[in-house]
């Protein structure tokens, strides 16, 4: 069964709105510096995961989406049980699992670093596109989304 929690990247996708003018999907770059902070999360995850469960540990990645609305980072794990783990000696409260505590608050920890290296990211997008604008650049333009030519 295992987990599965989208985590929208609702200042992101307003802050290129405020940069671009309208929505568009995220650049090579762009995607790389996400992709940087998913991996990180899934690392902080994993680091105050129990030791003891160490499967379920070790199943936990993410995947991003940035092509289309919304954007966001999906945190995965596949174990089967890995929805019921909890610390060692934590009594059984209704459904307050360890997951459900930990992503949160990972995700607070890490929001404001991320969306400021998100941000820096897209300035330099943004600063990019309007240089092509001056000048024939259509390469350059479609190299900025990851498309070549061959």
């Amino acid at each position: 069964m295992g987990i599965r929690v989208p985590i929208r990247l609702r200042s992101v996708e307003d802050y290129i709105v405020q940069a671009h003018g309208s929505f568009r999907q995220l650049t090579l770059a762009e995607r790389q510096v996400l992709r940087r902070w998913a991996d990180h999360i899934v690392d902080l995850i994993q680091a105050n995961w129990p030791v003891d469960t160490g499967l379920s540990r070790d199943g936990y990645f993410a995947t991003i989406q940035a092509s289309r609305r919304p954007l966001q980072i999906i945190i995965q794990d596949d174990v089967g049980y890995v929805q019921w783990v909890r610390r060692k000696g934590e009594k059984q409260a209704g459904l307050d699992f360890l997951w459900r505590r930990l992503i949160p608050q990972i995700i607070r920890q890490v929001s404001p670093a991320l969306l400021a290296d998100m941000k820096t990211a897209i300035d330099k997008t943004e600063a990019e596109l309007k240089r092509q604008q001056q000048g024939p650049g259509v390469q350059g333009f479609l190299r900025l989304f990851g498309v070549t030519n061959g």
